[in-house]
């Protein structure tokens, strides 16, 4: 491939897509009649806004307050870019996943995605913190999340298979 001078080299965005997935421990409990249903809301931190883009969210674990969500969640890893990922930890209290004002905030963490990737075992255990950014502790415990990556491997081979019989019994159906 040739370049015209003067004219800017495309830019290359050395990237890999990553599986996360999330457990907690110790989550307290907020329902009256039963242990909480918490989801957990992911987003990425936007610098230009200083704000949280959300990427996407768990599915609800019914009556858990230590669950392993089974919902992984892609996100794009860019190897040269900070990413700050934030975790929120919901109590969900109806079927309206995007309308927060609905479900009970239990807490959240923080964390750099470079900072999983490079962690021992690609998986790192975080203690929750509640609104105000104190540790949240349950009986004496501190509530975590623990979230694990894993590289999703692209596979763009091509299998090309040709197939032949020969003298093959007539079928009696």
């Amino acid at each position: 491939m040739s370049f015209l001078p003067n004219q800017p080299t495309p830019a290359v965005v050395l990237s890999s897509q990553l599986e996360l997935f999330f457990s907690c421990r110790n989550l307290p409990k907020l329902d009256v009649n039963s242990p909480s249903d918490p989801f957990v809301v992911i987003s990425r931190k936007d610098e230009k806004k200083n704000d949280y883009v959300r990427l996407n969210h768990t599915e609800v674990a019914k009556d858990n307050q230590s669950p392993d969500f089974t919902k992984e969640i892609l996100v794009d890893y860019l190897f040269e870019e900070v990413q700050i990922i934030r975790l929120d930890v919901w109590d969900s209290d109806n079927s309206n996943m995007y309308d927060m004002s609905k479900h009970d905030f239990i807490g959240w963490a923080e964390f750099v995605l470079g900072d999983l990737v490079t962690a021992k075992g690609q998986k790192l255990a975080m203690k929750l913190k509640n609104k105000q950014g104190k540790p949240l502790i349950v009986k004496e415990m501190p509530a975590s999340i623990t979230v694990r990556c894993e590289e999703v491997k692209s596979n763009n081979d091509e299998l090309v298979l040709a197939v032949g019989a020969k003298d093959l019994p007539k079928a009696g159906w």
